[in-house]
């Protein structure tokens, strides 16, 4: 299934209408296998049901594949692995295209950055809290979803686990299992990555630029990557290193674990929460703050 948004796929019995299957995830790019026994039956027709999970939704449109013995090809117009090529992009559009969707099993998540061409992503370790803190943290299955263009919501495209986390700094750094079907990363993947900035050099006033995906309307909305820029607001500082990064440029629920860059589109830092209750002030976690341990996997 390839559709615009959160889907499920139900395989059934044309017959007496049973349920084969089905499969209920937050994937937009929904799939179920099902197996038969052998003889197969003399009535062979089945019936494939798509069912939109969110009623409050106007309109979602999707696409559906089915195979016989083999996984059916992707689409030709659905290129793979998604990512767009940072060659030719101006500092924001790399910071955009550098910016992940993150879902996790209950439908929540934040967002992240790509930081290595191999697909290692920062992001808030809070982002990963299954049932609002109560589950515990997901540690694998983590969807990570890229832009394959700046104008739509980014494809989800590869599973994710956590290869280290901070609860001290409410950070977590993501690695790339496999694709959503099931398939290993090539290794000759290269995605749009943020190189690291120098966060100790931040003085008041300076540009910034935020991304993210923000969360707008229903909880299963999804949209395209959001860019806004602002100011360094404020600084606090501990032990000689900055300790939080304050900004006015636009930080929303969704946006936490997106990137903080600089003028040069160099990661400065990491979205993390907002100051008040009006939302007037974000803040953000240096990249200073980041465990050395970290620093040298990304290097």
């Amino acid at each position: 299934l390839d559709a615009t948004g959160p889907l499920e796929l139900v395989l059934a019995s044309q017959t007496d209408g049973r349920i084969i299957a089905r499969s209920f995830t937050p994937l937009v790019g929904e799939h179920l296998a099902a197996k038969f026994s052998s003889p197969l039956p003399n009535d062979r027709r089945y019936l494939i049901g798509v069912l939109n999970r969110a009623t409050w939704d106007e309109q979602v449109t999707y696409r559906v594949a089915v195979g016989f013995n083999e996984r059916p090809p992707l689409p030709p117009d659905m290129p793979w692995p998604p990512g767009l090529s940072v060659d030719e992009l101006t500092p924001p559009e790399r910071t955009a295209a550098a910016t992940v969707e993150i879902t996790i099993g209950d439908c929540s998540g934040g967002s992240g950055v790509c930081v290595t061409p191999d697909g290692l992503v920062l992001s808030c370790r809070h982002c990963l809290k299954l049932d609002r803190g109560f589950g515990g943290l997901q540690q694998e299955g983590i969807i990570v979803a890229f832009p394959q263009e700046l104008e739509a919501p980014p494809i989800q495209a590869y599973y994710a686990k956590v290869l280290a986390e901070s609860v001290e700094r409410d950070l977590v750094l993501l690695a790339p299992l496999r694709d959503v079907f099931g398939d290993p990363l090539p290794k000759d993947v290269r995605l749009p990555w943020l190189p690291l900035g120098d966060s100790s050099k931040l003085r008041l006033g300076q540009p910034l630029w935020v991304a993210g995906y923000p969360q707008v309307g229903s909880e299963c909305t999804r949209t395209a990557v959001i860019l806004s820029r602002g100011i360094v607001a404020g600084l606090e500082r501990r032990q000689g290193g900055p300790a939080w990064i304050k900004t006015d440029a636009w930080v929303a629920p969704g946006h936490s674990g997106g990137p903080i860059v600089d003028a040069q589109g160099r990661l400065v830092g990491i979205a993390a929460a907002t100051l008040g209750g009006t939302e007037s002030l974000g803040l953000g976690i240096p990249v200073g703050r980041l465990p050395p341990k970290w620093l040298e996997r990304i290097a």
